[in-house]
C-alpha cells in the first residue's frame, strides 16, 4: 500500500518551504487552481457525483471546515493565491454559500516543490482516484523532479531514473508502477476514459500508449463500432508490434481485434459471446477450437437424428 502520509512528511521535512503561517481567510476570487510552470493544471477533478465529494460537502455543512486549505502566493500576481491543497474543499464551500475560506499560506515554495507537494498531498487526502488522475499526478511530480535534477546538472536517462527513484521513495509505490501510470498520459483522451471506466485494463492500456495518436484513433473507431471487443494484453502487444513495423492499417486493426470489415456486422454478437466459457474468453485460439467442437458436435447430433 502506498505510504503517501510518510512521503509528504519527508518532502516537507526536507524543504525550507514547509513553514506555514497562521491561517488567514481568503476570498474565493483571490484563489486560482494550481498550474505548474508548463501550464499543467491540478489533475484532481471535482466530480459532484463522487461519494467522497458528497461526504466532504455533507461534513462541511454539518461541522464547518475542519482543515484549512493550503496555498502559496501566485507568482507575479500580488494579492492572489494558488491552491496547493484543497481544490475539493473550495468547491464544496462555494456550493454551500461560503464567501471565503481558511488557508495556510506557504510563502516560500518554489514552482517545482509546489508541483511535488500538490501531487503527494492530494493523493494523501483522496482515496478513490481514477487511473487518469493518478497518471497526471505522477507525471506532474516527475516532471518537477526532473527539472530539479537538471538544476543539479543531471541529464538524460540518469535524470529520469533518479527522479523516478526519488518519487517511488516518497510515495511508496514501485518504479514500474509509476512508469506505467505515466505512460497512460500518452493515450488519446477517449482511450484514457475507457481505462477509467474499466473497459481497457492497465497492461493493455500501457501497450496501446506506445502507438502513435493517429493509429490510436483508428483503434478507438473500431472499438466504438463493436462494443464487445475486449483488448487483451496479447492483442494490445500485437497492435503495438504492427505499429512499430508501420503495418497498422485500419484493416489490420480490425483483423487483429476480430472486428467485422468496415460496414459489415460482426457475426459474433453479444449473445454468441455470452455462450463462450469465461476461462477462454481472452484466448482467440481457444475460442475457435471451442466453436469448431461445438459445431461438429451439433452436426453429428443432427446426422444421428436423421439416421434414426
Amino acid at each position: 500500500m502506498s505510504d503517501f502520509s510518510g512521503g509528504i512528511g519527508r518532502l516537507l521535512a526536507n524543504s525550507k518551504s514547509s513553514i506555514q503561517s497562521d491561517t488567514i481567510n481568503i476570498e474565493f476570487d483571490k484563489l486560482v487552481p494550481f498550474r505548474d510552470i508548463n501550464g499543467v493544471v491540478n489533475p484532481s477533478e471535482v466530480d459532484e457525483t463522487d461519494p467522497e465529494y458528497i461526504a466532504l460537502k455533507k461534513n462541511i455543512s454539518e461541522r464547518g471546515l475542519d482543515h484549512p486549505i493550503t496555498v502559496r502566493p501566485l507568482p507575479g500576481e500580488k494579492g492572489m493565491y494558488q491552491i496547493l491543497s484543497g481544490h475539493h474543499r473550495v468547491a464544496a464551500c462555494k456550493s454551500l454559500g461560503y464567501h471565503n475560506i481558511q488557508a495556510f499560506v506557504k510563502s516560500d515554495m518554489n514552482d517545482d516543490d509546489a508541483a511535488v507537494f500538490v501531487a503527494l498531498d492530494n493523493f494523501n487526502r483522496k482515496k478513490n482516484y481514477k487511473p487518469s488522475e493518478k497518471a497526471r499526478f505522477y507525471k506532474l511530480a516527475l516532471d518537477a523532479k526532473k527539472r530539479k535534477s537538471a538544476g543539479r546538472k543531471i541529464e538524460g536517462v540518469e535524470a529520469e531514473g533518479r527522479s523516478i527513484e526519488e518519487l517511488a521513495d516518497l510515495i511508496g509505490e514501485s518504479k514500474r508502477s509509476i512508469q506505467n501510470y505515466i505512460r497512460l498520459t500518452s493515450l488519446i483522451p477517449e482511450l484514457l476514459k475507457m481505462v477509467d471506466d474499466k473497459d481497457i485494463k492497465m497492461v493493455p492500456a500501457v501497450e496501446l500508449s506506445y502507438i502513435p495518436l493517429k493509429q490510436q484513433t483508428i483503434i478507438l473507431t473500431v472499438m466504438t463500432e463493436d462494443p464487445d471487443i475486449n483488448i487483451t494484453a496479447a492483442l494490445a502487444k500485437e497492435l503495438r508490434l504492427k505499429s512499430e513495423k508501420s503495418e497498422l492499417t485500419e484493416g489490420k486493426v480490425r483483423t487483429t481485434l476480430g472486428a467485422a470489415p468496415k460496414g459489415k456486422k460482426n457475426p459474433f454478437t453479444r449473445k454468441v459471446k455470452m455462450l463462450i466459457p469465461e476461462h477462454i474468453k481472452d484466448d482467440p485460439d481457444e475460442i475457435t477450437d471451442y466453436l469448431i467442437k461445438a459445431i461438429t458436435f451439433y452436426q453429428e447430433s443432427q446426422e444421428k437424428k436423421e439416421a434414426e
